[in-house]
């Protein structure tokens, strides 16, 4: 599902640091119908806001790319388990020709 980035609040905002005055966009952050959190985000003075929205599209497309590569990593993890399984069911096997010399063949 998509994320949603909604704006709640464009203030004047000011740093602490270096007294300098910002746009300060405060935002939620859904994926999907699911609220996961609240961001704040601070723009120089007189940036457009056709650049601000911009941004935060880029960001929705970079929480959507994250969360993707995300759950291929889990399934890749998911049929990594597959080998450790095989390694340790077939590790040691021998099969064909004879190998009643080894104790292993099965017959009796």
């Amino acid at each position: 599902m998509a994320h949603i980035i909604k704006v709640l609040k464009i203030s004047e905002g000011q740093s602490q640091v270096d007294n300098v005055s910002y746009i300060h966009v405060q935002v939620e952050v859904y994926d999907g119908e699911s609220l996961v959190g609240e961001k704040f985000f601070g723009y120089p003075l007189g940036t457009s806001p056709e650049d601000i929205k911009e941004n935060l599209e880029k960001l929705s497309r970079t929480l959507d790319s994250d969360k993707e590569i995300g759950e291929k990593s889990a399934e890749l993890e998911e049929a990594l388990k597959s080998v450790g399984a095989a390694e340790e069911a077939l590790t040691g096997l021998q099969v064909g020709g004879d190998v009643s010399s080894s104790g292993q063949s099965g017959e009796e």
